[in-house]
């Protein structure tokens, strides 16, 4: 009868609307585990550029997330853009030079990179050269601070 049909379209509706939430959690969740692998293979690239230059920086002191391989550190490799232009892809939408909810530093002594998290806009996730990962919940907590010659691990708080 139409009774009948109307309550399985409703009953169909409803199920449709819990599934579709589930699958919008998980792809959030997914897109923060992409952010944080991402930014971990940033710091293996670090190390390895360290092992091959003694430094981490060669030339001017990098205070923003580099659009292009121009940059005279390891945030200049291809492999650290195209990391870069994932997490930002991640974030934005799409791969852009503005960079938006990201910080990179690096100077001969160390360096540090924080990414905003995709399902809290209020959380970052922030590695740096001392070996310290942090995740916290607010920018401030976690953004990184250029690493200076006489402290050079001033990335994550």
């Amino acid at each position: 009868t139409l009774i009948e049909l109307l309550v399985v379209i409703a009953i169909i509706g409803i199920l449709a609307t819990v599934v579709i939430g589930s699958v919008n959690a998980a792809r959030t969740k997914g897109a923060d585990a992409a952010i944080k692998s991402n930014i971990q293979g940033i710091r293996t690239e670090a190390e390895i550029y360290y092992d091959t230059n003694q430094l981490y920086a060669n030339g001017p002191a990098v205070t923003s997330c580099p659009p292009a391989a121009t940059t005279t550190s390891f945030f200049g490799s291809t492999n650290s853009i195209n990391a870069i232009n994932s997490i930002d892809k991640q974030l934005n939408g799409s791969a852009s030079t503005a960079r938006t909810g990201m910080d990179c530093y690096a100077n001969v002594n160390g360096w540090s990179m924080s990414a905003r998290l995709k399902s809290d806009a209020t959380k970052f996730f922030c590695v740096d050269s001392s070996g310290k990962t942090n995740a916290a919940a607010t920018a401030g907590a976690v953004a990184p601070t250029a690493p200076t010659a006489t402290n050079p691990t001033t990335g994550c708080q």
